[in-house]
């Protein structure tokens, strides 16, 4: 019996590395890794394109292939990579990625949406600090909170509402 489980482990394994996720699927049921088969059925379900690409790259454990997928994609997907970078708490990599792509275009960080992607990030960095009841620890976010007179965790709840209606990752 464990020799089984370690085939079906084993297809499942070489199935993801292979992008063939129905294989994988099957594979995964039979050793019954309930967690793995939900993520793959979500993969799977993806329109094809560049974010089901770097979702499954980002699975295969290979963050920063899975970034530059999301940001070599005509156009950018700047959203989707810097929500990538905050689910994996990379939050200095999401603020860049953020004021980075204003920089670019040449667009000042006001009255753009860039300005809303970095808002975006100091939103889910005020959420998280909140969360574990911490103080703000990295400077360019202690700078850019003081810039703005905010203080992560108060003042800052009334923007996500403003963040919610505003923001939309069609816009990017």
């Amino acid at each position: 019996l464990k020799n089984i489980s370690s085939a079906w482990a084993t297809l499942a394994c070489l199935a993801i590395h292979h992008d063939n996720l129905e294989t994988a699927e099957t594979a995964l049921m039979a050793i019954k890794a309930v967690d793995k088969l939900q993520h793959i059925r979500a993969i799977r379900k993806m329109p094809q394109g560049e974010r089901k690409n770097a979702e499954l790259t980002l699975y295969k454990r290979r963050a920063k292939e899975a970034l530059s997928i999301l940001l070599q994609a005509r156009p950018p997907l700047t959203f989707d990579a810097v929500e990538m970078c905050v689910q994996l708490f990379r939050w200095e990599e999401a603020l860049t990625i953020a004021q980075r792509t204003s920089a670019r275009r040449g667009i000042s960080q006001k009255g753009h949406i860039e300005y809303e992607l970095t808002d975006l990030v100091l939103w889910y960095r005020s959420q998280y600090l909140q969360r574990l009841r911490r103080k703000e620890d990295i400077g360019t976010f202690k700078e850019l909170f003081q810039q703005r007179g905010i203080i992560p965790g108060d003042q800052f709840e009334v923007m996500e509402v403003a963040l919610r209606d505003k923001f939309s990752p069609k816009k990017v």
